[in-house]
């Protein structure tokens, strides 16, 4: 959130701009199951050190981790998985005493989810990882089709509530305001809507398969389309053809170059 005033000089005509407090960016991320519950969210604030200040509740709400600008890397997404879902998969797997049953997870196609070491401490530890194809999270990743709509409704007017806050305060806010909002966004039975709007569980490729804006994998292989020629008139009235491709403009200035050397004109220049 940026809040600022601008001041100027009508004789220098020069502007300056006085900031309050520079934006901030927080990425949080949550993991779901198909049976309805879900994995301790990941906070990354655009920090090194811890906040201080925060409740009791917030500090083991989820599993926190800080960068420069608030992102996540390869590093962070490394320790997630280290630290926080693999022992989630090993306490779910005791609960169903089946400490070898395998797990797969579903990951969108951010550049940190093929870090080598990531994947192959996912692989040591049986757990398959699937990357949703491009341009189709919004009718396959469970996540995007309810839960994040859910979790969005719940942040609004959150912004209202900080004009007049510091940039510690407002830090404060939105960390608590996520913690609310990930509580409705949450339940058992959003959850479980979540993966049914994708299909994936229950298995139902029908409900993916009859959207209209599927991306093409192989998309035919048609000629495109040729963009149709625009008229434009001249000074003298006449209407002229403007080319879109440049095989009609090679054409098109062979042509004229032909006529150029046909004219009486240009004999009478080749042959004195």
């Amino acid at each position: 959130f940026l809040y600022s005033w601008i001041f100027y000089c009508s004789k220098p005509r020069h502007a300056f701009v006085i900031q309050e407090d520079a934006p901030f960016h927080i990425t949080f991320a949550m993991t779901i199951f198909a049976d309805g519950t879900d994995c301790k969210p990941l906070l990354i604030l655009p920090q090194l050190e811890f906040p201080q200040g925060l409740p009791i509740e917030l500090i083991h709400f989820c599993s926190w981790s800080g960068q420069s600008a608030g992102w996540i890397s390869a590093e962070i997404w490394a320790d997630w998985v280290k630290k926080t879902f693999i022992p989630e998969i090993s306490n779910r797997r005791q609960k169903l005493g089946d400490l070898a049953a395998p797990a797969l997870l579903l990951v969108d196609g951010h550049s940190t989810r093929g870090h080598l070491e990531t994947l192959e401490l996912l692989r040591q530890n049986n757990v398959d990882v699937v990357t949703f194809v491009a341009h189709a999270s919004h009718l396959l990743q469970p996540l995007d089709l309810w839960v994040y709509m859910q979790f969005k409704s719940s942040l609004r007017g959150v912004r209202a509530s900080m004009r007049q806050a510091t940039r510690t305060e407002k830090r404060k806010v939105m960390i608590q305001a996520c913690e609310r909002a990930y509580r409705i966004a949450t339940t058992p039975s959003i959850i479980i809507r979540s993966w049914e709007l994708s299909g994936i569980h229950p298995w139902n490729p029908a409900i993916v398969l009859g959207e209209s804006d599927i991306p093409e994998s192989n998309p035919p292989a048609t000629a495109p389309a040729r963009t149709p020629r625009r008229s434009y008139i001249s000074i003298n009235n006449r209407v002229l053809s403007s080319p879109e491709v440049a095989e009609e403009l090679r054409k098109q200035a062979e042509m004229r170059s032909s006529r150029v050397r046909s004219t009486p004109q240009a004999k009478r220049q080749r042959t004195a």
